[in-house]
Parts: C-alpha cells; structure tokens; sequence
C-alpha cells in the first residue's frame, strides 16, 4: 500500500509523516489519529525529507496482515488450548476458567515477546520511497 503524506517534524534521523484519514485506516491502525482525523507516524528519515516536503510511504499489506494473524491469532490458539486442556483434565469449572484465562495471558506475552523482536526487524517497517517538493530551505 502506498500513501502521501507531509512531513511534519523531524526528529534526529526519524521524520513524522501526517497523512489525511482513508477508508484503508480503518483497517490498519499502524498510525495514530489525531483530533483533526489525520493519521500520523513516524518514519526512519533516509531520504533526507525536510519539514513540508511531500513523501511516499510504502506499507506493506503483507506486513498488516501478519500483524493480524500475529496479535489475533497466537491468543486465540492459547486460549483453545486452554479450552481443550481443560476439557481433556476434566477440570472443575471455575479452574476452566482460571486454565483458559491464564492460557489468554500467556498468549498475550507471546504476542508482546514477538512484537519486540518484529520491531527490530526494518523489513516490515514502512518506509519512505520517494520525496515530492523539497524545500530549499
């Protein structure tokens, strides 16, 4: 998916991108919105943008959707096999649900303990590919 957006500030080697709100925000919310209804995010600035300029952003669709799959799925799985654990253990039912609520739990760390390893990864991290209306300031 590609957006423009406008650069904002700077910050060290790090830009803050505004973008205006689209139907495909509603689906990612890799940005934050702001109280005007703008999303904004901030980028690695290799491009030398300035504040002002006009750039391309690059977010890949395969990095949302593994991100999905990631944050709703691994505590899904936990907490069905919490379910099933359970079940098979014959488990009173308040320990049930201590068994699938602490599996949810667990899942949620999984999912912490992934993001920060992810996060260390540039390769789904998006990315600016083109700079529109340098200013020459």
């Amino acid at each position: 998916m590609l957006e423009r957006g406008k650069v904002t500030a700077i910050m060290d080697d790090n830009v803050q991108v505004q973008f205006k709100r689209t139907s495909a925000c509603d689906k990612c919310r890799a940005c934050s919105i702001d109280q005007g209804g703008n999303v904004s995010i901030i980028l690695k600035n290799d491009l030398g943008a300035k504040v002002g300029d006009i750039v391309e952003v690059e977010i890949l669709g395969k990095a949302v959707t593994l991100s999905y799959l990631i944050v709703f799925g691994i505590p899904l799985v936990m907490a069905l096999l919490g379910v099933i654990l359970a079940s098979a253990a014959r488990f009173s039912e308040l320990y049930s649900i201590i068994t699938v609520a602490g599996s949810l739990v667990f899942g949620f760390l999984v999912v912490f303990v992934i993001d920060k390893i992810i996060a260390k990864n540039q390769k789904f991290a998006p990315k600016i590919i083109r700079v529109y209306n340098q200013n020459s300031k």
